[in-house]
């Protein structure tokens, strides 16, 4: 029996009790093809943490380990793996530059800073063809490689990952700056895991010398605004709560869970005099952006005020659906999970598992 590369990924993170991780060393000692699983998740692993972790500040080790660990388990191993280096890489500098070209919502003046907040989702689906024209046009160029340290710096404080325990739920609100919900297991469910990221203050500042230059060689001709050069966007986030509950049975394989998470809406202040829609209008001109990927980008009307989802077609199938009153995504993924996610004042939910869309509906329904 192998075991699952989740499993694999957390014993190298050290996530797994002694007793389990003893287990999987005796496993490994027999079984090549564990053994070449882990060695590739150990070379991936030392990618994300060269190439792909932006430069935090020295002594944020526990923010570097989690960026590490997002980065790798939300799909750049796949990634990696499929389309090689470079198209992780530019999905990697996607995901840490959408702070400058779709900072969500409420736009209102604080001192010298625009401050805005997340307040829609909407779904920006991604196929497999968009990812191989990337990879074909970055090849084109020779870009074979993107390191992320090369193009700002980060300096986050705070944060941090803590247990909680079941009686302490009650607690977290005074732990997290979000109105946090509370839920208790639904019946026939019971609450096996609880878990809070602490809020964190994180400070970016981009290099758009190396930004641009960038651009130029991928063929871009729309450069980032040069005033953006050394001035600092603050995106401080509220914390967030994860809560699991599983349903047990007889047989292993018949097991029901659900997992709910709760995160306060992040606030992103922008230095004034910083061109948002210039920033935009760089990035949606790269030459090399799937035309798919850029029509959908361009269609969101009011892009301060939502963030895009990016949703890989051939894994995830994707609604627009109404969650207590609130537009949401309802999410059917293709090893059989559902998921749906809405935001509902300043609080983001997320609720998926094995159960039907309409059993995770019902759920929300005690949200409200």
């Amino acid at each position: 029996m192998c075991y699952d590369e989740g499993i694999l990924q957390a014993f190298i993170d050290g996530e797994l009790g002694r007793e389990k991780e003893n287990e999987i060393r005796v496993h490994l000692e027999t079984c090549t093809t564990c053994a070449q699983l882990v060695g590739e998740l150990k070379d991936l692993n030392d990618f994300a943490r060269s190439k792909l972790a932006v430069d935090f500040n020295p002594g944020e080790e526990h923010i570097k380990k989690r960026f590490e660990y997002v980065m790798m388990r939300k799909g750049v191993s796949d990634l990696v793996r499929k389309y090689g280096k470079a198209v992780a890489g530019f999905a990697a500098a996607l995901l840490v530059s959408s702070t400058l070209w779709f900072a969500p919502v409420r736009d209102a003046a604080a001192d010298f800073l625009s401050i805005f907040r997340v307040s829609k989702i909407q779904a920006v689906k991604i196929t497999l063809e968009d990812l191989e024209h990337i990879k074909q046009q970055l090849n084109g160029r020779g870009i074979r490689d993107i390191d992320l340290k090369q193009y700002g710096k980060v300096k986050a404080t705070g944060g941090g990952f803590e247990k909680v325990k079941p009686e302490d739920i009650g607690l977290l609100p005074e732990k997290v700056g979000f109105n946090f919900r509370p839920l208790k297991a639904p019946g026939g469910f019971e609450l096996t895991f609880a878990g809070l990221e602490k809020p964190m203050r994180i400070e970016i500042t981009p290099n758009v010398v190396n930004m641009n230059r960038l651009i130029s060689a991928l063929g871009g001709t729309k450069l980032l605004p040069e005033e953006l050069d050394g001035k600092t966007l603050v995106v401080n986030t509220k914390g967030a709560v994860r809560q699991n509950f599983i349903q047990n049975s007889d047989k292993r394989e018949d097991a029901r869970s659900f997992s709910l998470t709760q995160m306060g809406a992040p606030d992103i202040q922008v230095p004034e005099g910083v061109d948002l829609e210039a920033v935009r209008q760089a990035v949606l001109a790269l030459p090399f952006l799937p035309d798919n990927l850029r029509e959908q980008l361009y269609g969101i009307e009011d892009w301060k005020t939502t963030v895009p989802l990016p949703i890989p077609t051939e894994e995830v199938d994707a609604e627009e659906i109404t969650i207590n009153g609130k537009p949401g995504l309802s999410m059917k993924k293709s090893w059989g999970d559902n998921a749906i996610i809405w935001i509902d004042g300043e609080t983001i939910f997320n609720i998926e598992g094995n159960l039907s869309p309409q059993e995770l509906l019902q759920i929300a329904n005690f949200l409200r």
